[in-house]
């Protein structure tokens, strides 16, 4: 009979311990809804751009939004780029991208630069930015490739998500590209080389080399040196 009781004392109690514990995550859920519907999202700026003269291959649109969140004071933006093909005056491909931006990026149609067509390209490059968008042959096929800005946050200038054109005129994500040369690099098409600069320290600048394999279609990293910084 003792043995009985305590297990149903044992049960009453693992009962009321589960039943606290689902009525805490509900609570929680709904705590979280609340503070997610108080935030206010306002519009700060819109931007719509169309430039035919980037890139001999394609045409591109974009559209530009940068909002302010009332509740953290941070700002977030979208971006989606259309790429129209020149020679059937059809879509290609849509982009897609969101995130945090520092300052005021993509306030201006201008701010590009095409290393293909040589437009803007002898322009000023600041602390690496060569614009919010950026046309190139980054893999020396012959196609335009795409690069476009996506934090400027960084002593090193902004950080750029790349794209690569493939053979049916797609734009494929580049996650070396991006996640590992991150800065938009020199380009040395005859050696097949990729060189960014960026900050080591106040003294020096690190020199990052990459080698593009042709037969594998990668790059590797093929340096790495620290530079004195010029006056």
């Amino acid at each position: 009979m003792n043995a009985l009781y305590f297990k149903l004392i044992l049960l009453v109690s693992l009962f009321l311990q589960f039943s606290c514990k689902e009525e805490l995550k509900i609570k929680e859920a709904e705590s979280l809804q609340n503070i997610s519907e108080q935030h206010t999202y306002t519009e700060i700026y819109q931007l719509t751009c169309l430039d035919t003269l980037l890139s001999n291959q394609f045409n591109l649109k974009w559209k530009f939004h940068k909002f302010s969140d009332t509740i953290s004071n941070l700002d977030s933006n979208s971006l989606m780029v259309k790429i129209t093909d020149k020679a059937t005056n059809s879509i290609s491909d849509s982009l897609f991208l969101d995130g945090f931006h520092f300052g005021d990026p993509f306030s201006n149609c201008n701010a590009v630069r095409s290393y293909s067509t040589s437009i803007n390209s002898k322009a000023e490059i600041i602390d690496n930015n060569q614009g919010d968008i950026v046309v190139a042959d980054l893999n020396f096929d012959g196609l335009d490739d795409l690069a476009i800005a996506m934090d400027y946050g960084g002593n090193s200038g902004p950080v750029y998500v790349f794209y690569i054109q493939t053979e049916s005129n797609k734009f494929v994500q580049d996650q070396f590209l991006t996640d590992s040369i991150m800065f938009f690099p020199d380009i040395d098409s005859k050696s097949k080389l990729l060189r960014t600069f960026t900050h080591a320290n106040a003294y020096e600048l690190g020199e990052h080399t990459f080698q593009y394999n042709v037969k594998t279609k990668t790059w590797y990293k093929l340096s790495h040196r620290l530079l004195p910084v010029s006056d």
